[in-house]
């Protein structure tokens, strides 16, 4: 229980009764389609397996680490040299962020990358595709 003022209960009902704010992969806007597959198509092989890997988990917090296993960096650094160049490229060429959200949490040192349902269902259509 917590309390609250009298004169705010109906302010806590009308919260209680919205929705629940959406996940941070629900709040980000798609990429168009066709750049989406184009920037698939147009990327180098690492960067094709962290698309992949993040396609594989819509919605879902994918690790560093796991991103790491994914392109098979044996170095801790080969996965943040695959990020820059594909942020300068994604960034210059298709003036658009990176296709997924990221969060770092402290507690556990690791990053976190998130990518949405949609964009994920682009990635696997290339796949499905070939």
């Amino acid at each position: 229980m917590v309390p609250v003022p009298k004169g705010r209960v109906l302010e806590v009902y009308e919260f209680l009764a919205t929705s629940p704010t959406p996940s941070v992969a629900e709040r980000r806007t798609p990429w168009p389609p066709e750049m989406l597959k184009r920037c698939y198509r147009e990327s180098q092989p690492p960067f094709q397996k962290v698309l992949d890997t993040l396609a594989d988990h819509p919605g879902q917090a994918v690790s560093g680490r796991d991103l790491d296993m994914a392109v098979g960096a044996t170095r801790r650094n080969v996965l943040a040299g695959v990020m820059s160049a594909a942020a300068r490229r994604v960034s210059g060429r298709y003036h658009l962020r990176f296709p997924w959200e990221s969060e770092w949490r402290p507690a556990e040192g690791i990053k976190y990358y998130t990518m949405s349902a949609e964009d994920a269902a682009v990635i696997r259509s290339l796949r499905e595709a070939e």
